[in-house]
């Protein structure tokens, strides 16, 4: 069996347990991982955090940070930085 192969399935059996352990809190594959960078890098009044930032860092499209924060937001979480995430997290 090739590298390859053997690396998609590892990939592939990950995204489906993520997937069955983050649906009864209401968090998609799209999210979580905005929740991790935002749990390792709260904004602040001091240092805001940036879509371009947070995008660049994660690899993803800056639609789908906006999504997932708004969807975040929306469903409670992260609770420690709800109001920080919407006050502080701007568009650029």
């Amino acid at each position: 069996m090739r590298l390859s192969k053997q690396f998609m399935d590892i990939v592939n059996v990950y995204q489906t347990y993520i997937s069955k352990n983050i649906t009864q809190f209401n968090i998609g594959l799209s999210d979580y991982p905005i929740m991790i960078y935002l749990y390792y890098n709260p904004p602040s009044e001091q240092q805001p955090l940036c879509q371009n930032e947070i995008s660049r860092k994660l690899k993803r499209s800056k639609a789908l940070i906006t999504r997932a924060s708004r969807n975040l937001v929306k469903a409670g979480y992260p609770e420690y930085c709800i109001k920080r995430v919407a006050d502080y997290l701007i568009l650029c």
